[in-house]
């Protein structure tokens, strides 16, 4: 076939490769020249390989604890690195959002679940969004508390309730 018989070229390998047969394989976004020549016969075309879309692949993040240190960090694939990040809504209280690195992190101060919206945006441009929700919980009291163990049994069984009589060790 004249295919195999010609012989092929791209004016920049990074964006595109060329087999013997003239199969064109992308690398990375941008213009490559792919060339032919037979002989005295020759010719070429531009070819452009435009970057996969961007898309936010962080599905859900992890149950933050108030008053406990949190770190999550966001992900992305497609477009053109690097990405920035921003929060379409309002993270919790005591929590911050690194634009540079999509790191989400700091200390809860409030219970409850925040339902916020993610926007990554490459280098280029190109945007994707995500609906998230981080949910946020009350510290339990830990079995080791430095509480006397009548006072943490009490607690641990009967969490918030309101004693309404009052007992010492020993009574």
């Amino acid at each position: 076939t004249v295919t195999t018989e010609a012989s092929w070229s791209s004016s920049s390998t990074t964006v595109a490769t060329v087999s013997t047969g003239g199969v064109a394989t992308a690398g990375s976004p941008g213009t490559t020249t792919i060339s032919a020549s037979i002989g005295a016969v020759s010719g070429s075309s531009l070819l452009t390989v435009s970057p996969a879309p961007l898309v936010i692949t962080t599905a859900s993040l992890p149950a933050g604890t108030v008053g406990v240190s949190y770190l999550a960090t966001l992900a992305a694939t497609g477009g053109t690195t690097p990405y920035g990040w921003s929060i379409v809504g309002t993270l919790p209280p005591g929590l911050v959002l690194a634009p540079a690195t999509g790191a989400i992190s700091g200390t809860p101060t409030a219970a409850g679940t925040a339902s916020f919206t993610v926007q990554a945006t490459d280098v280029l441009g190109q945007t994707a969004t995500r609906a998230l929700r981080l949910p946020r919980q009350h510290r339990g009291i830990p079995k080791r508390a430095f509480l006397p163990g009548w006072l943490r049994d009490n607690l641990l069984h009967h969490g918030n309730n309101v004693f309404t009589s009052a007992s010492t060790p020993g009574s």
